[in-house]
């Protein structure tokens, strides 16, 4: 019996210590926040990265305009529940135009495995724009063509609706910037 009351007497008991409880809470706060972190700076990268393609295929619509010495119309059609948000960029006759990369003149956007997954429109009804000869912007409404007179604002959004870039679009000369 004095054998196993020694046993019991020496048995030793392990545990972490306050500190090194903080250390590793300290560690997984600092994996978290960074994590937080890097999803906020990679969904406002893809936004980026989506604003400019975009803003490239407009400019490559109205330099297609005036370098044919024709119009150019950019089809945008807003997503539903089951198909994601496109552009596309067509001829006057409907025909979808290859984009300056050569890739189709069709982009699809705001969804996992689409050209540009990080943006989507920032409108829900389908809307067209063109460029004439100059370069000078219209819409489309019906079969009229209307100069565009005031700012026309484009917002793309970010697919998680946390950030949103608006393209504008000048009347009269066309320039178009980044807001």
């Amino acid at each position: 019996m004095t054998q196993n009351t020694n046993q019991v007497m020496t048995r030793r008991f392990s545990a972490f210590t306050l500190a090194e409880v903080l250390v590793v809470i300290t560690i997984i706060a600092i994996a978290v926040s960074a994590s937080v972190a890097f999803s906020a700076t990679s969904s406002t990268m893809r936004l980026n990265a989506a604003v400019q393609s975009f803003v490239a295929d407009l400019l490559y619509a109205q330099n297609r305009a005036i370098t044919a010495q024709g119009k150019v119309y950019v089809i945008f059609t807003p997503g539903t529940s089951t198909s994601a948000d496109k552009y596309e960029l067509q001829s006057p006759l409907g025909a979808v135009l290859a984009r300056a990369d050569g890739a189709t003149g069709t982009v699809t956007m705001g969804r996992a495995q689409t050209q540009m997954p990080g943006a989507k429109l920032g409108f829900t009804a389908a809307l067209t724009i063109g460029f004439d000869a100059s370069g000078q912007p219209f819409t489309r409404s019906g079969s009229a063509d209307t100069p565009i007179i005031q700012v026309r604002p484009i917002t793309l959004s970010n697919a998680t609706g946390n950030g949103a870039t608006t393209v504008s679009i000048q009347p009269f000369s066309g320039e178009i910037t980044i807001q």
